[in-house]
């Protein structure tokens, strides 16, 4: 398995797997949804409502407007260049969704990723979250992160640092800005690390694009941004390393693939 890696200071450390061709047709777009405006909050999330929902009877497309901020998840950095390549091509002002996505798949499929995140159904279990260059710089591995104080969001908003982020990335202009419903959840070791002596960080995820596939599986694409800021003992300076780490990732998320069992893949007990 290799992994993609990426962080705030760490593009020079990055490997940028090959390009691959995806056709980005905008004309396969009749079918999606873009975007989403309505939110069904998982059980035993902590749900805070940004904005009224409207009130009638279900619609057929309801399985596809509601996401559901739950299970296993591979993320990929936003900034990754054949990434960046697709998104909003020349000439175009809307963003390719559907193609970020058949890319992503390709990658999944190696099996090639940023990071992993778990999303429970309850906040009382606790998600969890890995990323290669997320790492303890003495030992080199990557930092066991719970996920905690899940909340649920009609309307998630992204900070004005994170939106600057993104759009210094995907070159997004106010159209392209994603409202939707999503989640927020805090960031901290799941350990107490001999050497840290703090580490606290956040997680925002919001679907931005689902569509109905061939063979009736849900198809969606999730993007959000992962935040996390550890300090160290004077023990890594004395050693040469820094003092502190600062990792900054906007990433976009697929759900998990399955075995053959139908079990996803991923960081979930």
């Amino acid at each position: 398995m290799s992994t993609v890696r990426v962080g705030s200071n760490a593009q020079k450390r990055t490997r940028a797997p090959d390009v691959e061709d995806v056709p980005t047709n905008a004309a396969k777009r009749s079918k999606n949804v873009a975007t989403d405006a309505a939110s069904e909050t998982n059980p035993g999330i902590d749900s805070t409502s940004d904005s009224e929902s409207e009130d009638g009877a279900s619609s057929d497309n309801d399985f596809i407007s509601k996401p559901e901020f739950c299970g296993n998840f591979d993320l990929y950095a936003m900034w990754l260049p054949f990434l960046r390549k697709v998104y909003l091509p020349a000439g175009t002002t809307t963003p390719e969704y559907e193609a970020i996505y058949n890319l992503v798949l390709k990658y999944q499929a190696k099996p090639d990723f940023t990071a992993r995140c778990y999303l429970p159904r309850s906040s009382v279990l606790g998600g969890r979250f890995r990323c290669a260059i997320v790492d303890d710089p003495m030992s080199g591995e990557p930092f066991e992160i719970k996920l905690t104080h899940m909340v649920a969001k009609d309307q998630l908003v992204f900070s004005s640092a994170e939106r600057r982020t993104m759009k210094a990335i995907l070159e997004r202009t106010p159209d392209t800005v994603t409202h939707g419903a999503g989640l927020v959840a805090e960031a901290e070791l799941d350990s107490d690390e001999c050497f840290v002596d703090s580490a606290e960080g956040t997680i925002k995820f919001t679907r931005v694009w689902a569509k109905m596939g061939k063979d009736e599986t849900l198809q969606e694409l999730f993007e959000g941004f992962f935040s996390f800021d550890v300090e160290f003992s004077r023990v890594y300076a004395r050693k040469g390393f820094e003092a502190s780490a600062n990792h900054d990732i906007a990433f976009w998320a697929i759900r998990a693939r399955k075995d053959a069992k139908g079990k996803e893949i991923g960081l979930s007990p």
